[in-house]
């Protein structure tokens, strides 16, 4: 992976300038039409004219030759070590959920993407969720939640869902969605998703400051232009919203299929490109017509 940079034709000399020494102070220089070559601190310390532009080396005018207009400049893109937290955001990037629960006469709502599948066998998920949330109480009290999964249109409403608290205000009043009667569990859908998952509580697991809350599966229903097996990542309408972080959200944009080969010895080959496959095909034809020669008698 290459970081590309564009110099523009008209770009000011101090720009030129400080964009040579940056791209010096990373000790890479990439010559004319992305050729690696050595650094050449030295070579461009040669040609200072006391520029005054820092310690130790001054810099000439960059002439086109150096760095021409609209020229494409690659350097090495940069690892950088995060705090430990940033693991967490690393994460992130699954399907947001939206938990709703009931208790007596009291709904709630809250946006999740800290979930993950638990056990085939009895089927289980967890939801964690903050003990300082109003659903955290209403999962314990209730003892069952709902998951429901929003495509883009409810995206709005997602975030809305995760800014307020449900002790303030009613959310799903508040939010004008409809709503209807869950199959299994107390806790209303929302109209209007693509998926749903209705659970029992299983178990409860404090986990430093947050709360896992494992579900028993109890009935899943889905659109079937969202899901057949996997996400079907179809119709833009019936793909699962998926949150970045912040008040970044995304969609999946292209479903992959992995080809995976292994030769007789039972070593991994990755799978063909179509240049590789074009050219497999072609002396494979040659081989056969090679044969044919030989096979015909003289």
């Amino acid at each position: 992976m290459v970081r590309v940079l564009t110099i523009i034709e008209g770009t000011s000399e101090l720009q030129h300038l400080t964009t040579a020494r940056r791209l010096l102070k990373e000790e890479r220089w990439w010559e004319r039409y992305g050729q690696k070559v050595v650094p050449r601190r030295r070579w461009v310390q040669r040609q200072g004219l006391g520029c005054g532009l820092g310690v130790g080396a001054c810099y000439n005018r960059l002439r086109p030759r150096h760095i021409g207009a609209n020229q494409r400049l690659e350097t090495p893109a940069m690892r950088r070590t995060l705090e430990p937290t940033e693991a967490l955001r690393l994460l992130d990037g699954g399907p947001v959920v939206l938990v709703t629960t009931r208790w007596r006469d009291q709904t709630d709502v809250m946006p999740a993407i800290w979930t993950t599948p638990l056990s085939r066998k009895p089927p289980l998920v967890g939801v964690v969720v903050q003990p300082s949330r109003h659903t955290h109480e209403m999962i314990r009290f209730a003892e069952q939640f709902a998951l429901n999964f929003p495509g883009r249109d409810l995206m709005n409403h997602s975030h809305y869902f995760g800014s307020v608290s449900g002790r303030d205000v009613n959310k799903l009043d508040l939010s004008k969605l409809a709503t209807f009667k869950a199959a299994k569990v107390d806790a209303p859908l929302i109209e209007g998703c693509i998926a749903y998952v209705e659970c029992g509580l299983e178990d409860v697991l404090r986990l430093g400051d947050h709360t896992l809350f494992v579900g028993r599966v109890l009935v899943v229903e889905a659109e079937s232009d969202s899901f057949d097996e996997t996400w079907v990542v179809g119709d833009p309408d019936y793909r699962p919203l998926h949150y970045l972080g912040l008040d970044r959200y995304a969609a999946l944009g292209e479903r992959l299929q992995a080809e995976l080969r292994t030769t007789e010895e039972g070593a991994i080959e990755l799978a063909e490109t179509p240049e590789e496959r074009e050219r497999r095909e072609e002396e494979e034809a040659r081989e056969r017509e090679r044969a044919e020669r030989e096979g015909e008698p003289g």
